[in-house]
């Protein structure tokens, strides 16, 4: 959208000021490998957070402790044989929460209960890696035992009517602390919110495609957004492992325009969007055989007809990043030019996508300028 406002096909509008003149807030990095290296905090918050959750509190004012990841611990795992608990109908690691003492997929909600020992070794130790929302409650309710703390995410908003409880308690001042996932990150209006805390700022950074450093940046703009609302002025804390990314420094800045800018140049050299325009085809199959089988006649055909033309790549197959949903395989395929008549007329002339018969109960879909590429 920016790029197109420099091409004159979209009217850029933007708001030079936030309502009534207020101040945008302050933010400012805490590097989390210092914090352990140095200070010997192992705590999921750091000193200066610790800090100035106190100082809000002794002054009746309200914090957002920002966390996208839901949970008590992002996976188990035996420390003697490495043995990692994965879901049994997905390719991903299963999310400990301790509430209901189960592991959970995150992607099709297949739930277990948690192991007494390691089913590959035996071994009776089972450790946590990581933590998510759930856990942070839990650290929170311990280092501020006075503090009315509530969590929003997926598992305490499955009614309706939890939302507006909790809008209903932040503005009458029931709750001091809200913790939450990207469900706090939009919208919400308070006044006495005058602390957010970003917990994990590298979760959204380290998701493997091309636009995930956008949506950080977009994310902690919004989050940053919701301090300093009223008249006293907003602080943000960004907890990072990675302070030297160099999406920090416009977050810090709130410079909007500079991370464009830089964002677009890398894109440019590395031949992404904007500047070229893709179409990503997506084999899904139960059968991992005959998914293999058909993303392979299905390059060996484009192929053919890439070679053809001069401007046009074709990348892959790979597996897709998340292989295995729902007892389901994933693979990819990726078309790249910067003509997408050219990429239309390669679909159109391939004679394994113009035969309805030719997959068979493989489901294959077609996705244009694809915005998700895991």
């Amino acid at each position: 959208s920016i790029h197109n406002t420099q091409l004159d096909k979209y009217k850029y509008l933007s708001l030079e000021k936030r309502v009534g003149d207020r101040m945008l807030p302050i933010a400012s990095l805490v590097d989390m490998k210092k914090e352990r290296k140095e200070f010997k905090n192992f705590s999921i918050l750091s000193g200066q957070l610790i800090a100035a959750i106190r100082d809000r509190l002794s002054r009746k004012e309200q914090i957002f402790l920002f966390l996208n990841r839901r949970g008590t611990a992002r996976f188990v795992y035996c420390p003697d044989c490495g043995y990692v608990v994965e879901c049994n109908h997905c390719s991903v690691t299963m999310t400990f929460h301790g509430n209901e003492d189960r592991l959970l997929c995150h992607y099709c909600n297949f739930s277990a209960l948690m192991p007494g020992h390691c089913v590959e070794c035996q071994s009776k130790v089972i450790r946590f890696s990581g933590f998510g929302t759930q856990k942070l409650e839990e650290e929170t309710m311990k280092l501020f035992p006075k503090a009315k703390v509530r969590r929003l995410d997926r598992d305490t908003t499955q009614n309706k009517s939890a939302f507006a409880n909790m809008h209903r308690d932040m503005q009458s001042g029931e709750i001091d602390i809200l913790i939450g996932t990207q469900m706090i990150t939009k919208g919400h209006d308070f006044h006495n919110v005058t602390l957010v805390g970003v917990v994990a700022a590298d979760v959204a950074l380290n998701i493997p495609d091309f636009r995930s450093c956008e949506r950080a940046f977009q994310l902690l703009t919004q989050v940053a957004g919701r301090a300093g609302r009223g008249k006293v002025p907003g602080k943000v804390i960004i907890q990072t492992n990675n302070p030297d990314h160099y999406m920090f420094e416009f977050v810090m800045e709130h410079d909007v325009k500079a991370f464009h800018d830089k964002e677009l140049k890398l894109r440019k050299r590395l031949n992404y969007p904007p500047y070229t325009r893709m179409i990503a085809l997506e084999v899904v199959c139960e059968n991992e055989i005959q998914g293999q089988n058909a993303i392979g006649k299905l390059r060996q055909s484009l192929s053919r007809l890439v070679s053809r033309e001069k401007s046009v790549e074709l990348i892959g197959p790979s597996k897709a990043a998340l292989y295995r949903i729902q007892n389901k395989f994933r693979w990819h395929l990726l078309l790249r030019s910067g003509n997408m008549k050219q990429l239309q007329n390669i679909l159109l002339k391939c004679s394994e996508l113009n035969e309805p018969k030719a997959f068979g109960k493989i489901k294959l879909s077609i996705d244009v300028d694809p915005i998700n590429l895991l």
